[in-house]
């Protein structure tokens, strides 16, 4: 397994590239940047979020050196160094292309801002970097300077891009045998002259055509080793077949074809996506699980020599104080033994010092040594050695003995406490650390919908509702056809909520679904009240073209036509945790029973007077527990989801 995770793919090849960029120009033309962030825990990475010519959004991850890909999954973002300064120059730019420079591992956006042109440069090459660049190519902001023998890169420098292969698509076939003859192989000639990845060579050359010398090869036969790696590149940038590889269910690779020679050994698995974007989302998904996982074992493993260190003090602690008792107790039993005895030795201990000073005290009875500055004095008495105090009765000082262990009894026992707590914490911990190393964390999905309230209803019609009134604006306008289902609670103040019916009329059931929420998201939450009533219409009902000489604020529509009524819909939802294949999670909301039935773990709220950030706080706690695999899960989520204050009335939890 070791082996195996040696060979973990850590970025892009120039086919990927290739592949990526051509997808990438068909998804993301004509969109526009609504936001750019920082990664936490990726310095270098960047986070664009999209909005596309259909209205939809996504978000556009790239990290120099890796990868760039539209993703699904919530990352933690973070705003921060570069960052700003890189939305001073792309926020609302247009994109207009995407393509590949040449065949080597750099992509370039063309964008378009305020009618000037800009370009943003991924390189993901070894220590690449991500520059934007204006029509004359002078840098702007990059993520970080660099300055190197071949080139410098900085704001107000011309931008220079890095040593490159030239083409070899573009060479001509004369030139393309005599830069492979360079080389002593075909393999190495291919990979180090022309640039070409070695993950293709191997797929398309045997071991022994790869092995050739070139030296005894004829020019015809070298040529057609290159031409038949040329058009294998040539068929999967325009036909790719994107494969994840699996050993064990570890994902370990990702291509934009079938591998057939690149891993025989048994235990692999190929598992075929529809898009080579998914695939690299899914593989890099599983990557950043695991490095979740590594975090969270590390975490466990500090809290670990923590408590090991404490408790090593606890015990030291405990040690010292039995040694102190010891000496107490015997000095307290040779006081109640020759109390009489030991008065009669610290009377002439005294008399001496009174009348010869402290010189003479060595000559009472037992003295083996006497301290001036503290005004003590050690004797020894059936071999226990008592230390006295020249100023105080022996009365006193056998109370303050008889004190100092009480004292000292009351610390051990506490300490003794105090260790058992720590070993079973101790214990405890091992235990977490290596359930720990068997965890699968998972990450939150998202989608395009994500960004307004939405609900998958029990026969899978989607519904998309606005979280104000401009969003309720947007939907109605980009998203309401005329077979389309419009919904909103019958108060002023909600959102407004969409059923995509495909063709379909949802059944009574879904509608009623949908309504929960269209009631649950209005000013009637706020309000505290218990129903409300709800109706919907088919979207050629509804127009934002007011009466003659009237106006419609925004959020307002027009309804033309019978309303159907959904009546006393109670305001009453849950929250759930949804699991998927054991793979990611997506935080939903909707009627309680319908939740229930496809959550691990929900929380059923009403209106109440509890505030979203302490409700949210509590039932992120409860909804997690102690399970780790929800670790990414944040609190400000649960906010998001929230109508506003409630009480939570009912709660299972993962763990």
């Amino acid at each position: 397994m070791s082996r195996v995770r040696a060979f973990l793919k850590r970025g892009f090849t120039s086919l990927d590239t290739a592949v990526i960029s051509k997808e990438l120009n068909a998804l993301l033309s004509n969109s526009r940047v609504v936001n750019i962030y920082g990664v936490k825990n990726r310095p270098e990475a960047l986070l664009f979020k999209l909005r596309l010519s259909n209205g939809h959004t996504s978000l556009l991850y790239i990290e120099p050196s890796v990868r760039i890909n539209i993703t699904n999954y919530q990352l933690p973002t973070l705003v921060g160094g570069r960052v700003a300064i890189f939305r001073r120059f792309l926020r609302t730019a247009k994109i207009a292309s995407i393509r590949q420079y040449g065949f080597e591992r750099i992509i370039v956006i063309e964008m378009v801002k305020g009618g000037e042109e800009v370009h943003l440069i991924i390189e993901l090459i070894p220590r690449g970097i991500v520059s934007v660049v204006d029509s004359e190519r002078r840098v702007l902001i990059c993520n970080r300077d660099i300055k190197v023998r071949d080139r410098e890169i900085r704001p107000g420098l011309t931008y220079t891009f890095p040593p490159l292969f030239t083409d070899p698509r573009s060479l001509s076939n004369d030139v393309l045998v005599e830069r492979v003859k360079r080389a002593d192989s075909v393999a190495r000639g291919l990979i180090k002259v022309l640039g070409i990845p070695p993950e293709v060579v191997n797929e398309v050359l045997s071991a022994e055509e790869r092995s050739r010398s070139t030296k005894e090869m004829s020019d015809s036969d070298v040529l057609k080793s290159i031409l038949k790696v040329m058009d294998f590149i040539s068929s999967i940038v325009e036909n790719p077949a994107p494969t994840l590889v699996t050993y064990n269910s570890l994902p370990i690779s990702f291509h934009p074809f079938k591998p057939s020679r690149l891993w025989s050994v048994e235990g692999f698995k190929y598992t075929l996506f529809n898009s080579f974007n998914e695939v690299v989302d899914e593989y890099f998904k599983a990557m950043l699980a695991r490095e979740v996982g590594a975090e969270i074992f590390k975490a466990c493993s500090a809290t670990a020599h923590k408590l090991e260190r404490t408790l090593s003090e606890v015990r030291d602690v405990i040690l010292n104080v039995k040694k102190e008792m010891e000496v107490l107790r015997g000095s307290l039993k040779v006081l109640e033994e020759k109390f009489h005895v030991i008065e009669g030795i610290l009377a002439c201990i005294q008399e001496s010092i009174k009348s010869e000073g402290w010189s003479a005290v060595s000559r009472c009875r037992g003295v083996r040594s006497f301290n001036p500055s503290k005004g003590t004095v050690s004797i020894v008495i059936n071999g226990e050695e008592v230390e006295l105090n020249v100023l105080k009765p022996l009365v006193i000082q056998y109370s303050m003995l008889r004190k100092r262990l009480s004292n000292l009894e009351r610390k051990l026992r506490r300490a003794e406490e105090v260790r058992k707590d720590l070993e079973r914490r101790l214990g405890e911990s091992a235990i977490k650390g290596e359930s720990v190393k068997q965890v699968k964390p998972l990450l939150r999905r998202v989608n395009w919908y994500s960004r307004y309230r939405w609900l998958i209803t029990s026969n899978g019609f989607l519904a998309i509702g606005g979280r104000n009134a401009q969003q309720n604006e947007k939907l109605v306008r980009k998203f309401l056809e005329d077979s389309d289902i419009f919904m909103h609670a019958d108060v002023h103040g909600a959102s407004a909520f969409i059923i995509k019916c495909r063709g379909s009329t949802p059944p009574e059931k879904d509608l009623r679904e949908v309504a929960v929420l269209a009631a649950s998201y209005s000013k009637g939450w706020l309000a505290g009240v218990a129903t409300l009533d709800v109706f919907w219409v088919w979207g050629y009902q509804v127009s934002k073209a007011p009466p003659p000489g009237q106006y419609l604020p925004t959020g307002s529509f027009m309804i033309r036509g019978k309303r159907n009524y959904i009546k006393g819909v109670p305001l009453r939802m849950a929250i759930g945790i949804q699991v998927v294949n054991d793979e990611y999670y997506s935080l939903i909301t909707g009627p309680e029973d319908l939740v229930k039935e496809r959550s691990i773990a929900y929380a059923v709220i009403t209106p109440g007077t509890l505030n979203v950030r302490t409700a949210a706080e509590r039932i992120k706690e409860s909804l997690v527990g102690g399970d780790l695999r929800f670790t990414t899960l944040r609190v400000v989520d649960i906010e998001d989801v929230l109508p506003g204050s409630c009480s939570i009335v009912e709660v299972k939890s993962a763990a």
